[in-house]
């Protein structure tokens, strides 16, 4: 797919893939301890639980700039920030569960629930930020002209490993 090389789509690409790794944890947490029966209408109600609870953990990671995928997983502005929003988070949810017990979560799986979250979202920030880290930054650079600064140019860019776009300039 050309479209993965973009920046852009690799981080949308990471939330999406985010999302779809909580939601999974979520609904991995509440069949055990949900009566299920396999009808339309529980598939979806329970689809839309684990949403709302992923929703609401990539909000808070959103608000507190934990998708700045260039940090240092063991910064402490990144740690500060990504321990708030986990908290704000598990608090929100706590209080909705008080508030209206049994919509969102049920009483058995609310603590196991939201610690297994935490960790996953833990694990998975750390270990995207570190392959990000470990992967090589290349960029495309097009050199435009033929004469001696645009030698020069190319002579700059292939010593720090960027990939050359376009004609190549002969030397004579």
């Amino acid at each position: 797919m050309f479209f993965f090389r973009y920046l852009a789509f690799q981080k949308v690409g990471a939330v999406v893939f985010e999302h779809a790794l909580l939601v999974t944890c979520v609904l991995l947490n509440l069949l055990p301890y949900e009566p299920f029966e396999p009808t339309g209408q529980t598939i979806l109600a329970l689809l839309g639980r684990a949403f709302v609870i992923a929703a609401t953990f990539q909000l808070f990671l959103h608000l507190k700039d934990s998708y700045e995928f260039g940090t240092n997983p063991f910064a402490p502005t990144f740690l500060w920030g990504f321990g708030q929003a986990l908290v704000f988070a598990c608090a929100l949810v706590f209080t909705v569960h008080l508030v209206i017990p049994n919509v969102i979560l049920g009483r058995d799986s609310l603590a196991f629930t939201l610690i297994s979250i935490s960790l996953v979202l833990t694990i998975w920030h750390v270990f995207l930020r570190w392959y990000l880290g470990i992967r090589p930054q290349r960029s495309n650079i097009l050199i435009m002209g033929t004469g001696p600064l645009a030698r020069t140019r190319e002579g700059d860019s292939t010593a720090s490993g960027t990939r050359h776009v376009g004609p190549r300039v002969r030397r004579r």
